[in-house]
């Protein structure tokens, strides 16, 4: 969505996200296509578990990620 601009600041929360998700749900599954998925970050700024959980999905399983610095040597 960054390339057309819909990403920007300005443009959220105005249900841009959800109508395009939602269209392209539709669109899938006119093509026959019975389960979508995705993948986000739990941390993200912009919550968009809750955009994503309005668009009907569901949380199936959560990955763990792991972070170590790295030091010089």
């Amino acid at each position: 969505m960054d390339r057309c601009g819909c990403g920007s600041q300005r443009w959220r929360r105005r249900g841009v996200g959800l109508a395009v998700m939602r269209r392209t749900l539709r669109i899938l599954a006119e093509a026959g296509v019975s389960t979508a998925r995705l993948s986000t970050v739990a941390e993200n700024p912009n919550n968009s578990i809750r955009l994503y959980e309005k668009a009907g999905y569901r949380v199936t399983a959560w990955q763990p990620r792991y972070r170590k610095p790295v030091e010089a040597c």
